[in-house]
């Protein structure tokens, strides 16, 4: 019991520490019950965080009209930078709390810090995740890759080109056989008007017309 040593401790910390008990169950320990009072409180905002701290707090012995004497220890997943960070937050309020219970707004700026970085932490691991999976699979397979030597562009052209050339002789032939089927119907539409006949045909008229001549010179 934290408060059991009540002869060590004024009643306005032994209410201070009934209380933060309450809250931290499992999370507070005591580390001495003489004076000064000493403890510390672990600090985990959420299951999932990945950030967390342990705090060591003093009591002075005329706490709470002195500040109360605090420790940053186990810092798990801060930076240097980030604990020096979170301490000037804490020392930003902690002074205007001098002559009331302090311990309890230290660790909500602890807390709502702690969140706040495990939450930027994660976003930037799942970023990075994306990121590294992107440049994996759109990263191009070089060695699938044939070199390109001398021989073989001059190979690849002379293909090339043939098949353009290709591809430019069945494009002029279609137009010359369009060109050839206008000029045939236009002669045959000639002829028709003449009264030509095409090559190889028999014009039943002049057959008739030579017959008849034929008779004439029999009688």
């Amino acid at each position: 019991n934290f408060v059991a040593e009540k002869k060590n401790m004024t009643e306005d910390q032994e209410y201070e520490l009934q209380a933060l008990e309450s809250m931290y169950p499992d999370e507070m320990k005591m580390i001495s019950s003489e004076a000064p009072i000493k403890f510390s409180v672990f600090l985990r905002p959420e299951e999932s965080s990945i950030t967390c701290v342990r705090l060591c707090f003093t009591f002075p012995e005329t706490y709470p009209e002195e500040l109360v004497a605090y420790e940053i220890q186990d810092a798990q997943s801060l930076t240097a930078t980030e604990q020096n960070e979170l301490q000037t937050k804490i020392d930003e309020v902690v002074g205007d709390l001098q002559g009331s219970p302090q311990v309890f707004e230290i660790l909500e700026i602890a807390k709502e810090y702690l969140l706040e970085s495990s939450d930027k932490k994660a976003r930037e691991q799942e970023e990075s995740k994306n990121n590294g999976k992107y440049r994996v699979e759109s990263r191009p397979d070089f060695e699938a890759y044939t070199p390109v030597t001398i021989e073989s562009f001059n190979e690849w052209n002379e293909k090339f080109k043939a098949e353009m050339r290709g591809k430019v002789d069945v494009k002029l032939l279609k137009k010359a056989t369009g060109r050839e089927l206008f000029e045939k119907n236009r002669g045959l539409a000639t002829s028709d008007e003449t009264g030509d006949t095409a090559d190889g045909e028999v014009d039943l008229h002049d057959m008739h017309k030579e017959g008849e001549g034929a008779d004439r010179d029999e009688a």
